[in-house]
């Protein structure tokens, strides 16, 4: 029986430890992934220490992958899913519970094919690793408060549409950033004073404000009254909601029923948004068949077409940290201590 190493979570508080087990094969409509490289999100350490997604132990942990395809199940139809070829995944460690084979912080993974990517020429592994959850999570947001997948919601005659993104430096949250931007909307967002620039910059936000600002609030709905745009959603990578949300009561426009909010982070139990404003955790589909359909849209489908032209570009920052499976945990711990601005990334 083929095995490779795995980083495994034995129990629920304790250190990941790497270990070898059975290598899967693919079931239908299912690729096997040789991982190169993986990159940290938050939920990696709640899921190790807390067991949040967790049914059972032995799991494999981790949701960012890119490598190169090992081996294509029956039934799948992607055109570019042959072996050898380079992608990067939205492992399905926390949809799958922690089924070990699912995880991405292991040698070889196994991901239904809806969450695959194909690489261009010139994206490296390692900056490819940074993409799937921040896309992931930003459509799955958009997807919660119902936003088309094309365009954007309609303005305020003679008013451009706009989109507030909180947190834009965040590694979700600068992916907020870059799809709002390509759907159309001039993009307001937060994010702190040494990624100001980056976020406008890079990223390509059209105002920037320092979320640590004690007028942030009022800084924020100044502006958007300045400029003339419509702004009836917003989205949080990470930081204050009730900030957000006060920004969003007072500059809905008057004929909309509710300004939307999608939250990555958990909304907090009993939080009451202000009058005309509704925020929501980001959900994608919960049922298996339009989750699948939506994730091939997200990842098969906008993510691919947005690396072809080059339209969308890893972000934020990276930190890359040596020693392969070995280091996952130390590297879980640094991303809970706290990082500003960065994706922790590792190869396997």
């Amino acid at each position: 029986m083929a095995t490779h190493q795995a980083a495994l979570l034995t129990a629920v508080g304790s250190p990941l430890t790497v270990q070898s087990r059975p290598t899967p094969t693919p079931g239908p409509k299912e690729i096997v992934i040789a991982a190169h490289s993986v990159a940290l999100n938050p939920v990696d350490y709640v899921q190790r220490d807390m067991g949040m997604f967790i049914e059972n132990v032995p799991a494999v942990l981790g949701s960012d992958l890119a490598g190169t395809i090992a081996a294509v199940g029956p039934d799948v139809t992607q055109p570019w899913a042959k072996p050898g070829a380079r992608v990067l995944a939205f492992a399905t460690a926390f949809y799958a519970r922690g089924a070990p084979d699912f995880g991405a912080f292991q040698e070889r993974v196994r991901v239904p094919a809806v969450f695959v990517t194909p690489l261009p020429d010139g994206l490296g592994f390692r900056e490819a690793a940074m993409m799937p959850m921040a896309v992931g999570t930003t459509w799955a947001g958009f997807h919660t408060v119902g936003h088309p997948r094309a365009g954007t919601l309609a303005a305020e005659p003679g008013k451009p549409p706009a989109m507030l993104v909180w947190g834009a430096s965040s590694s979700v949250g600068s992916g907020g950033v870059q799809v709002a931007r390509l759907l159309g909307y001039t993009v307001y967002a937060t994010a702190g004073a040494a990624n100001l620039d980056y976020v406008k910059n890079v990223l390509g936000a059209a105002r920037v404000f320092d979320h640590r600002s004690p007028s942030v609030v009022d800084d924020i709905v100044a502006a958007v009254q300045e400029d003339g745009v419509s702004m009836q959603t917003a989205y949080i990578g990470a930081g204050d909601l009730a900030a957000c949300a006060a920004v969003m009561a007072r500059v809905k426009p008057a004929d909309v029923e509710k300004a939307m909010i999608a939250s990555a982070p958990l909304v907090p139990p009993g939080f009451e948004a202000p009058a005309g404003v509704e925020a929501r955790f980001v959900m994608a589909p919960t049922e298996l068949e339009a989750r699948h359909e939506f994730s091939a849209f997200t990842f098969n489908q906008w993510l691919k077409e947005k690396l072809e032209k080059g339209e969308f570009v890893p972000s934020p920052g990276m930190t890359f940290v040596e020693g392969g499976l070995g280091a996952v945990n130390g590297a879980l711990d640094q991303l809970k201590a706290g990082v500003s601005g960065t994706k922790i990334v590792l190869d396997i």
